[in-house]
């Protein structure tokens, strides 16, 4: 059995507020603490000017991704310049002279006694372990409430001898608190740091453990997911971090994971992974570089209502995207779409959004199901659009929707990615989708693709096995000639 558990996003509003905080960069400094040669904690200093009011709220770690309690690992907190009380288990009141100097001081703790199994699900509490970490930032940063988008610095304390230690935080740009804390950090003593040059932007690839390929050959197929990925968005080749952390195998199949980190994404997968089970996840993570991100992002409430859109349309655009860079052939991706129309008509029927947002967390049937409705949305309206007008299509909606989020970012005006892909496509195509979403996302009901989705390529057909729902089938034509080869995968892939 292959599990699948894809990409989460964070909302920090519950942490950041929306009142902003003196314009002075809040310095955070992390570093390994070693006993007995052995990697015991993380200590986290932070420097920033207390609020002047006299009343600094700290958030400690929290909740992410369906953890909760994060604060369990934080552990010896002091604060020079304040005095300190509890308001609940996560925040602590820093009462302190107006706009005084703080400096706060913690340790984060290990939450695991053995490194991470993959039969335990993501490790995304505190991962430290004796000769090595792998922590997200929403993991080990306290932050202080009301300066989201205050000035913000990382460095790295003394490193241990031997080891490597590497970050998004790294990269030579600008910080937010917001951008700080939606990070990853990557240390020990067996950190193995690959640094490429994508079409002159530099990729570091960051590796621990022993696998079924080499790490040449991950970082190549890493590579060609960036370029073309790139290509399609016309980026400039900006710095990007991809850290991959090994868990033990699972006793039946193969898990691969991903978290979307913005200019990074943290991998994780059991190491009987082959490097063909990485195409896929690289794909989907590395277009979250966009999706939702730089097309409108998620809302500041209940974010998983919206992943039908943030999930979805990213599924659709891995699979172009390795469709027309060459890793997949046409046969691939037939046979990829084959599994996930299986699998989602198979999945509960009605399934309203309502459900989604409750069970997401705690159901991996439900968990999947944004996903692929959003990728057969994405698949009808794109459809929609070229047989409406044969020289538009879905690209056309997205990228002019980037150009809106990017001037509504710039107006401090907040239109979430699902909201305004409505807008756009509405304004572009003349179809109003409310209907649409009402119907397919809303109430949940069963999305299917017409025959000739696929054009002269392939075509839809149904399929009933006893005891199941139908459903869907791609069959590809038969005796294509190579320029109809050729044609077709253009035409599917449209990148």
């Amino acid at each position: 059995m292959k599990l699948s558990l894809l990409a989460v996003m964070l909302t920090l509003a519950v942490y950041l507020g929306t009142a902003e905080g003196p314009a002075v960069p809040i310095a955070y400094r992390v570093t390994p603490e070693m006993k007995e040669g052995a990697l015991a904690a993380l200590d986290v200093e932070i420097r920033f000017n207390g609020n002047s009011e006299g009343v600094t709220r700290l958030h400690l770690p929290d909740e992410f991704a369906g953890q909760s309690e994060l604060w369990r690992q934080v552990a010896d907190l002091t604060v020079e310049g304040a005095e300190i009380s509890e308001a609940g288990p996560s925040v602590r009141l820093l009462r302190h002279k107006p706009g005084v100097p703080l400096v706060v001081r913690y340790r984060v703790v290990p939450a695991y006694g053995e490194d991470p199994k993959g039969e335990a699900g993501l490790p995304n509490r505190a991962l430290i372990r004796p000769t090595w970490f792998g922590v997200l930032g929403e993991v080990v940063f306290a932050i202080p409430e009301g300066r989201a988008h205050a000035p913000a610095t990382f460095t790295w304390g003394p490193a241990p001898s031997g080891w490597v230690m590497a970050s998004d935080l790294d990269h030579p740009t600008p910080l937010t608190l917001e951008t700080l804390v939606e990070s990853f950090l990557y240390g020990g003593t067996d950190i193995r740091l690959s640094k490429l040059q994508v079409a002159g932007g530099p990729v570091r690839l960051a590796m621990r453990g022993h696998w079924n390929f080499s790490d040449g050959e991950l970082a190549d197929l890493l590579a060609r997911i960036v370029v073309v990925e790139r290509q399609f968005w016309k980026d400039p080749n900006t710095a990007f971090f991809v850290p991959l952390v090994p868990l033990t195998p699972l006793p039946e199949g193969t898990l691969h994971a991903g978290i979307g980190r913005g200019d990074a994404f943290v991998l994780y997968s059991t190491t009987d992974s082959s490097l063909e089970g990485f195409r896929w996840e690289l794909a989907h993570e590395h277009m979250h570089t966009w999706i939702p991100r730089e097309v409108g992002g998620l809302p500041e409430k209940d974010e998983v209502l919206d992943y039908w859109f943030s999930e979805g349309f990213a599924d659709f655009y891995a699979a172009r995207a390795l469709l027309h860079s060459g890793i997949w052939s046409l046969e691939d991706f037939i046979s990829e779409q084959n599994e996930m129309l299986e699998r989602y008509g198979n999945s509960p029927n009605p399934l309203p959004n309502a459900q989604i947002l409750k069970e997401f967390w705690t159901s991996d049937v439900v968990r999947q199901a944004p996903y692929d409705r959003g990728r057969m949305l994405a698949t009808i309206w794109d459809y929609r659009l070229r047989q409406s007008n044969g020289s538009r299509s879905l690209n056309e909606v997205l990228k002019e929707q980037r150009l809106s989020a990017h001037e509504n970012q710039r107006n401090h005006r907040e239109v979430p990615a699902a909201k305004l892909f409505l807008e756009l496509y509405n304004r572009i195509s003349g179809t109003d989708l409310a209907g649409d979403v009402a119907r397919f996302v809303e109430k949940g009901e069963l999305v299917t693709l017409s025959s000739d989705v696929y054009g002269s390529c392939a075509r839809i057909g149904s399929v009933t096995e006893a005891g199941k729902p139908t459903f869907q089938k791609l069959v590809q034509t038969p005796k294509m000639t190579p320029k109809a080869r050729a044609d077709c995968i253009a035409q599917i892939s449209n990148f």
